[in-house]
């Protein structure tokens, strides 16, 4: 069986998409099944080139399709059917891009193409368009990216237009969570298969923490977030930290690209000496950090994003390190899972700032559990590993190859 995924990139944020592909490339090739991807991207960027990854970089399509989509599409799509001209592959993976009539075009010449669903693409742009206020429109201007409000209204227009017969044209969808499964498959009237697969991560390529007693003493929180968004919910957390007036010693160490709008949070909310803000890292570097923590923080707002479940793969990195953790959200993977629920903790999914004491007592339960670290570590293997996902995901294939 001879597998293509497809990915197209619209910035250099988008990597860490590829990054993932790569893995679950790598990953089908260890297990038998000759896989490989095609990466299309704009020239001005740069991408490494990798064993089983075909790079077809093309001279400004991020400028054409924002600011002439429809030639933008074309070029696209037309750039995608000729690659595959040459190529004779059982299926094609291609991950959700806006429907419109040139993406219909080419599903109906190549109808073996499964589209893969990290979320309800449609209502989180009727979201992004419904709330952008007149600051964000004033931003973008000034950073000359107004270009990318336009596309929006464009994708808006045709996802309206072409989404349910991009659907019930695709051979298949797989989907991240049994949610979005539903959503897409009301979309298309029911005439869509889908299946779950959640997101996977290579266990065995992740340092695992060291121990880190928990003495009552201090609590050490660990947030690695690769780009601020609402649906973090890191506000909540905030909330709650300034509610608790240092009734019980917590300190939240937060990893990653840092906007100047949380720096003033934290100033306004008196947060200063509970809060340390670390930027990027990486390496030796981050597993230090993730040593001298006690609890991982999760996705605490999804429901912004009118998500009830989830599969982030921040709080696999967590499972994967053996560092238990808490969510906002109901995640895939966790609430099936027995074995799993003694180490995280769930908060509900809404706005309401976070009862630390409740954290407290988990912190002193969890750290009751001998080598906590350890068995953690041993469920994320059984669970959240790419070996269970690939598994699972060839059994799909397979069965769709015959059709």
């Amino acid at each position: 069986m001879k597998i293509c995924y497809i990915c197209y990139f619209t910035s250099g944020k988008s990597f860490g998409i590829g990054k993932k592909v790569t893995s679950k490339i790598l990953a089908l090739n260890k297990e038998g099944i000759s896989a490989q991807g095609l990466f299309v991207y704009d020239s001005e960027l740069n991408y490494e080139e990798q064993d089983n990854i075909h790079l077809q970089p093309i001279d400004g399509l991020n400028d054409l399709i924002n600011i002439e989509p429809q030639k933008g599409y074309e070029l696209l799509y037309s750039q995608l059917a000729n690659h595959l001209k040459a190529k004779d592959y059982d299926l094609i993976v291609l991950r959700y891009p806006w429907a419109n009539q040139y993406l219909y075009n080419f599903l109906q010449s190549h109808k073996n193409v499964i589209l893969e669903h990290n979320t309800k693409e449609e209502e989180e742009l009727d979201m992004f368009l419904k709330n952008i206020t007149v600051r964000d429109k004033l931003y973008l201007l000034r950073n000359g990216k107004l270009k990318t409000l336009r596309k929006a209204k464009f994708d808006k227009v045709e996802e309206d237009k072409f989404k349910k017969k991009v659907l019930q044209a695709a051979l298949a969808g797989i989907c991240v969570t049994d949610e979005i499964c539903d959503y897409e498959t009301l979309l298309a009237s029911g005439q869509y298969k889908t299946f779950t697969i959640s997101n996977g991560i290579e266990v065995d390529k992740i340092k695992q923490k060291k121990p880190t007693p928990f003495d009552g003493s201090e609590l050490r929180l660990i947030m690695v977030n690769s780009s601020p968004t609402k649906w973090h919910g890191v506000d909540r957390l905030l909330q709650g930290l300034k509610n608790n007036s240092k009734k019980h010693p917590i300190h939240l160490d937060i990893i990653g690209n840092i906007m100047p709008e949380l720096k003033k949070k934290i100033i306004r909310l008196g947060l200063e000496d509970q809060v340390t803000l670390h930027g990027f890292k990486t390496g030796e570097d981050l597993d230090v950090m993730f040593d001298h923590s006690h609890i991982g923080v999760g996705t605490l707002a999804l429901h912004r994003i009118n998500l009830k479940q989830g599969a982030v793969l921040k709080v696999r990195e967590y499972l994967a390190r053996g560092l238990p953790f808490f969510i906002g959200y109901e995640d895939v993977d966790l609430y099936k899972n027995d074995n799993l629920k003694p180490y995280y903790h769930q908060y509900p999914a809404n706005d309401s700032a976070l009862d630390l004491d409740t954290l407290w007592e988990f912190a002193k339960s969890i750290y009751q559990i001998a080598h906590c670290e350890d068995k953690i570590r041993s469920l994320a293997f059984q669970t959240v590993d790419y070996s269970k996902k690939m598994n699972d995901l060839i059994m799909i294939l397979t069965e769709l190859s015959k059709k």
